[in-house]
């Protein structure tokens, strides 16, 4: 099976510029707007916007949506231009799930690749610097233990004060984006996240994706949550991964 090839980003280097707001210009943030047919559009026009983040020196994100619909791709290059695939590279489907995951390496994929029928993965691909070394199929994806199946000197991950103080975080601090609210959209939004040994979260993206505002919201609330207790395993503090879905209702009216 051949890689996925990415789309060429020189998109962005005509696409007209959007405005969603006052941004932190520490993020270095650009968006660009297309329409149907991927050429230059007004915001009035536009079919597709591209989101482009300066996620350091070396790593810049390109996030490309449907106008008011769920994300359809994410790409992490080595440069401002998006030539050299470099980090995490998702696409998803058209009801923005996670169709596929994997990771680049200087323009080659590298290491593994996941292309899921949720909640599995059907197919793994490993690859090594463009090679493809190893497939496998109908691997279920691995989930967290319940607590009551542990090893001993293994504990899970947990937010300090349990599931109930988590839940109380997310309801107090979420809030609803004016963008879908005018534009009428709600959905349920899925994040993954990452706990590092510290109990801080340094690693987290859209799993399931609804719309630009209401990804962006989601992604706000756990970048922003107050450090986890880590996972043990075997006495020694793990890294561990979670999803969290987060359900947008439009208020009754």
């Amino acid at each position: 099976m051949k890689p996925l090839q990415l789309v060429l980003t020189a998109l962005l280097l005509t696409g007209t510029a959007l405005s969603y707001g006052q941004r932190n210009k520490k993020a270095a943030e650009a968006f660009f707007s297309f329409d149907e047919n991927w050429k230059d559009a007004g915001i009035d026009k536009a079919t597709y916007f591209i989101r482009r983040t300066k996620v350091s020196d070396t790593c810049w994100q390109f996030d490309t949506y449907n106008m008011y619909g769920p994300m359809i791709r994410s790409e992490q290059c080595s440069d401002e231009k998006g030539t050299i695939a470099h980090g995490r590279f998702t696409i998803f489907n058209a009801k923005g799930k996670t169709d596929s995951i994997c990771n680049y390496s200087k323009g080659l994929p590298h290491g593994d690749w996941y292309i899921y029928n949720d909640p599995f993965y059907d197919i793994k691909l490993t690859y090594e610097m463009g090679v493809l070394v190893d497939t496998k199929k109908a691997v279920k994806v691995k989930g967290t233990k319940p607590k009551d199946s542990l090893a001993k000197g293994e504990k899970e991950s947990e937010f300090k004060g349990g599931l109930t103080a988590w839940q109380r975080y997310l309801t107090r601090n979420l809030e609803y984006p004016q963008r879908a609210l005018k534009a009428n959209i709600q959905g349920e939004v899925t994040v993954a996240f990452e706990i590092d040994t510290t109990g801080n979260i340094p690693n987290s993206y859209i799993w399931r994706s609804v719309e630009f505002s209401l990804d962006e919201e989601a992604l706000r609330i756990i970048r922003k949550s107050p450090r986890w207790e880590p996972a043990v395993q075997d006495g020694q503090l793990k890294k561990s991964y979670k999803h969290q879905p987060m359900i947008f209702r439009l208020p009754a009216r």
